[in-house]
């Protein structure tokens, strides 16, 4: 269940998107709207048009192979999972924390801020290009 415009909205899980011209909730495999015309809206041309992958886990082992792009940038996969994460850490340090999304890093709070990180197992490591 979830709320928009302070009304009730019956879904299962997945993700609920809420506009200025209704709803509409992804949870694998079914689509549903508050409108059915929201459905068959046409994508303008500038906007991004992703191709059918039924498995996100394969899509991505076939891509590091043949170097074509992935269903999902990996851009867009951070920025949907940090909202996640930071509520999971909010929750894990009892407090509330600042997010400065341009730097990627947690104010004041240093605790927090190392919960953001793990350590790599030898040899693996990440270096800033």
């Amino acid at each position: 269940m979830r709320v928009a415009n302070n009304r009730k909205i019956k879904t299962g899980g997945g993700a609920t998107f809420i506009g200025s011209e209704g709803w509409i909730n992804v949870d694998r495999g079914k689509l549903i709207a508050s409108d059915e015309k929201l459905l068959s809206a046409e994508i303008p041309e500038s906007g991004y048009k992703p191709y059918l992958s039924k498995n996100h886990y394969q899509n991505y082992i076939d891509c590091t192979k043949t170097r074509e792009k992935t269903i999902v940038p990996a851009n867009t996969g951070l920025r949907a999972i940090s909202v996640a994460l930071l509520g999971e850490i909010a929750m894990l340090t009892e407090r509330k924390i600042q997010w400065d999304p341009e730097k990627m890093e947690i104010l004041n709070d240093e605790h927090a801020a190392r919960l953001l990180k793990r350590p790599y197992r030898q040899p693996w490591k990440i270096e800033q290009v």
